[in-house]
């Protein structure tokens, strides 16, 4: 579970109704950009192999479902309770805290030594693909934030 909540923090997908924001693909535009505001999971999807994609995003507890990613200016992303908290927490409150960065190209998002390719990354979505090796058989996971 506490990898899937990791995933769900590497993926974001963001909906602004704010300020539309210009994509530049310069790193400093793409850190500007994920640093604006909080996102937040709207779909976790797994496969093993070639196998079908499954979003598992539904079984996860409402208390968890509005839980919020904010990447800082200071390369620190924090992981905090949304409006519904689950018990013990209270909301908004602070869960965990870790280290974020793009990789040279900004194709990639590192969190907590995580690498998540970013599959689409724009004002209002972020969708991102984590890889692992299970004993042979690739498992991936997809995860969309939005804002």
């Amino acid at each position: 579970m506490n990898r899937n909540l990791m995933a769900v923090g590497l993926i974001l997908l963001l909906v602004s109704c704010e300020k539309e924001y210009s994509v530049d693909n310069s790193l400093n535009e793409k850190v500007k950009l994920l640093t604006s505001k909080e996102w937040v999971a709207q779909k976790v999807e797994e496969r093993n192999g070639n196998g079908p994609w499954e979003d598992i995003f539904p079984q996860f507890a409402p208390c968890i479902k509005d839980n919020r990613f904010k990447f800082n200016a200071d390369f620190t992303l924090v992981y905090s309770e949304g409006p519904t908290a689950c018990a013990p927490n209270t909301p908004n409150q602070v869960i965990e805290t870790q280290s974020w960065k793009f990789n040279n190209d900004g194709t990639v998002l590192i969190t907590g030594g995580v690498e998540n390719k970013i599959l689409h990354f724009d004002a209002n979505k972020l969708v991102v693909l984590i890889s692992e090796n299970d004993a042979g058989v690739i498992k991936e996971t997809r995860n969309t934030f939005v804002r």
